[in-house]
């Protein structure tokens, strides 16, 4: 009885895992460093080379 019960419980949290995608990181289950990210952010034009620049001094110490 308890296995009708659980079961669907499972199921249900299973599907939310996997359709959220079950773990940070990108698509390919990779996650990205900070720095990765912020040469993302700087090669894409969303922040200048003085911001680039501040923010990787901060990331380093």
């Amino acid at each position: 009885m308890l296995l009708l019960w659980l079961l669907p419980f499972l199921l249900v949290v299973w599907g939310l895992t996997a359709f959220r995608g079950g773990s940070r990181g990108g698509a390919d289950g990779s996650t990205k460093s900070a720095r990765e990210l912020l040469d993302e952010e700087y090669a894409k034009g969303r922040i200048d080379r003085e911001e680039y620049l501040r923010r990787k001094k901060d990331l380093s110490g």
